[in-house]
C-alpha cells in the first residue's frame, strides 16, 4: 500500500452565485465547522477502506508521513452533538429533519462526485447518513471526472453547483505552500474562498527564511490556521494497493513512487 502527499476534500461553492442563495451560508465558519464535524472519518477508513484511509484534519496528508505535518495540529474531531449543537446555537431549529434558519432557508443541497468507483458511492452514502443526523440532508449526483471539473470551474457559470466530494490535490512532490488553492488568484480555488489571514500566511511560506526550521514554524502556522479555517473540509485520504504479475520485475514502493503521484515505469522491465 502506498499514500498520496496531497489531501482530499468535500469543498462548498462559496460564491454569492451559489445554488440556492447557500454561498453566504458556506461561508459561515461555524457552518463549515459543524459539517466537519459531522463526517464520520474513522468510519470511513475501517467501514470503507478497511484501513487505509485514515482521518485527515488539515491541508497535510497524516500518511506519508513528512516533517510538514504539524504534531500539534487542533482538529475537529467527529461529534454529532457538537454540530447539531453549533448551528442551533447560531439560530437554526430542526424543521422536518432539516435544518432550517429564521428566513427559511435550510441545509439541504447536492453534492457532486466522481462516479464509477464502489468504494466512492461507499463513501458518500456514509458521509449523506452522518449528516442526516444532524440535520443536514444531501443529495448525491455521480459524474463522469470530466463533467464534473466542467461544472466547478466554469467561470462563466459559478452558480451552477452547491458542493463537490471525491476529489484532491497532489502536491507531486513539491513545496506544499498552498498558493495554488487558498488564495483569491490560485488556480485550483474554484470554491471561491477569500480570506485576508489566509492569503498572508501562505504567502509568508514561500518567503526566505533564516533556517529549516523557522521556515518549519511559518508552514505550521499556515497548516494550523487552514486546518481550523477549513476552506474546505477535509476528508479521509484512501492509499493505493497495486497487485503487480509476477513476470513484471522491478515494480518496488520506490519505482512505483505513490507520494508524487508519478510511477517511474522506466524502472520495470517484463519476462516472458
Amino acid at each position: 500500500a502506498g499514500y498520496n502527499f496531497g489531501y482530499q476534500m468535500f469543498a462548498l461553492n462559496l460564491s454569492p452565485k451559489a445554488e440556492n442563495g447557500l454561498g453566504p451560508v458556506f461561508s459561515q465558519l461555524y457552518v463549515r465547522q459543524a459539517l466537519e464535524e459531522a463526517i464520520n472519518q474513522k468510519a470511513i477508513d475501517q467501514d470503507v477502506y478497511h484501513g487505509y484511509a485514515p482521518p485527515q484534519y488539515g491541508p497535510i496528508a497524516s500518511k506519508p508521513n513528512t516533517k510538514f505535518l504539524d504534531p500539534n495540529l487542533k482538529t475537529y474531531p467527529y461529534s454529532p452533538s457538537a454540530a447539531k449543537k453549533l448551528l442551533t446555537s447560531h439560530g437554526w431549529t430542526m424543521k422536518n429533519g432539516v435544518m432550517t434558519n429564521s428566513k427559511g432557508q435550510q441545509l439541504k443541497f447536492d453534492v457532486l462526485y466522481s462516479s464509477g468507483s464502489q468504494s466512492e458511492n461507499t463513501e458518500m452514502q456514509l458521509i449523506q447518513s452522518e449528516l442526516k443526523k444532524v440535520g443536514v440532508q444531501i443529495t448525491l449526483r455521480p459524474q463522469t471526472f470530466a463533467t464534473l471539473v466542467g461544472t466547478i470551474t466554469n467561470s462563466g457559470d459559478v452558480g451552477k453547483w452547491d458542493a463537490v466530494s471525491g476529489i484532491g490535490i497532489t502536491y507531486g512532490g513539491s513545496y506544499p505552500s498552498g498558493e495554488e488553492v487558498f488564495i483569491p488568484s490560485g488556480g485550483l480555488n474554484f470554491f471561491h474562498y477569500s480570506n485576508a489571514t489566509e492569503t498572508k500566511l501562505v504567502k509568508e511560506t514561500t518567503q526566505p527564511a533564516a533556517n529549516a526550521q523557522a521556515n518549519l514554524k511559518t508552514f505550521y502556522k499556515f497548516e494550523d490556521y487552514t486546518s481550523q479555517q477549513l476552506p474546505v473540509l477535509f476528508i479521509n485520504n484512501p492509499g493505493t494497493i497495486d497487485a503487480v504479475q509476477k513476470t513484471v520485475h522491478g515494480v518496488t514502493p520506490a519505482t512505483l513512487n505513490p507520494v508524487t503521484g508519478y510511477p517511474l515505469m522506466q524502472y520495470w522491465w517484463a519476462s516472458k
